[in-house]
Order: structure tokens, then C-alpha cells, then sequence
């Protein structure tokens, strides 16, 4: 949360100034891909799905970096976005999906992870295709959809906030609520 304030904080200052920010959009989603999969990958213990993801991420990486020195600053990598999307779709319904099946977990709300994992679905889901079609867009049409951006950013953020408070208030409480996913879907 903090680097995504600080990168947007900075990018909104360059574009202020009309100087691109393409550079820092692109490292951006580079250490945000790289941070949800490790996250995915805490949340998600079997064997099968942390060997996917890893190489997944991995693959990323590598399209990232050929991309990250062809276009680096020029040019915004909406390929690699949109890849980024469609893992975290993925990756979440797949979460809910399993959450649902359990019938144990009614509380499912109470735990740290729901909050972080709807976070990103709301936000990936709602800027989905903003960020696909961003190089198409005329200057004008880029200001109306950086306010919807801006708006998704504070729903996200509000769900990790309470994520973290969640979280808090369950180590406190001392709650029994299941941490890790353990399905049998990928077995």
C-alpha cells in the first residue's frame, strides 16, 4: 500500500508536469504482480497451485523484463497488465470458490485474508479494462479515467484496511478461524 501511494503520488506529480510515467506504471506492476503472488502463495498451501504460481511469476518476470527494456519509459505494458488481471481474477474466484465449498467457514469475513483477496478482485474486476485500452485513450479521456482509477484505489485500499484491522482483532481475540486453504481440488 505504501509504495502503491508513493508511486502514485509520484506519478501524479511527473503528469502534472507532462513528463511521462509509463517507467514507474511499469515497475509498479512489476513488485505488485511479484507481491500478490507471494501472497497467493501463503494462502494457497498445496503443492500443484504454489508450482503454478511460482511459474507463473516467473514467466511474468521474464515478459516483464523483455517488455521493461524494449519500452521501459516509452510505452505503458498493457499485455502485461492485463496478464496481471486475469492471475488475480483467477486466483480469487478460485479462493471464494474453495471458501464456499468448506461448510465450516461461515465466518469467512472475519478473517484477514477475505478482505485482502476482495480488495484486489473489486479493484482488478473494475479497472480491468481501463488499463487495457489505456494507450487508446485520448489525453482528455485519460483525466476521467484516472478519477475512476483514483476510486477503485480507495475501495481497495478501504478493504485492506479493514483486512488489517481484521486481522489485528483476531490475534487479540485469540479466534480459531482457519488461515491456510487445504482443498482437495488440485489433488
Amino acid at each position: 500500500m505504501v509504495i502503491g501511494f508513493f508511486i502514485d503520488s509520484l506519478s501524479n506529480y511527473q503528469s502534472s508536469r507532462y513528463r511521462t510515467t509509463y517507467g514507474l506504471v511499469n515497475i509498479f506492476t512489476l513488485i505488485e504482480t511479484i507481491w500478490l503472488m507471494v501472497f497467493f502463495q501463503y494462502i494457497f498451501k498445496k503443492k500443484v497451485l504454489t508450482i503454478i504460481i511460482i511459474s507463473s511469476g516467473i514467466l511474468f518476470f521474464i515478459f516483464w523484463l523483455i517488455m521493461f527494456i524494449r519500452h521501459g519509459n516509452n510505452k505503458y505494458m498493457e499485455l502485461l497488465t492485463a496478464y496481471e488481471a486475469l492471475a488475480i481474477i483467477v486466483l480469487s474466484v478460485y479462493y471464494f470458490y474453495v471458501q464456499l465449498k468448506k461448510s465450516e467457514n461461515s465466518f469467512l469475513y472475519l478473517h484477514h485474508t477475505f478482505w485482502i483477496v476482495s480488495a484486489y478482485l473489486i479493484y482488478t474486476a473494475g479497472t480491468f479494462f481501463l488499463f487495457l485500452f489505456q494507450n487508446s485513450l485520448t489525453h482528455e479521456d485519460q483525466k476521467n479515467y484516472f478519477l475512476l482509477n483514483s476510486i477503485f484505489i480507495i475501495i481497495k485500499t478501504a478493504l485492506i484496511t479493514v483486512g488489517m484491522i481484521t486481522k489485528n482483532a483476531n490475534k487479540n481475540n485469540n479466534n480459531k478461524i482457519p488461515t491456510y486453504i487445504n482443498d482437495r481440488a488440485f489433488t
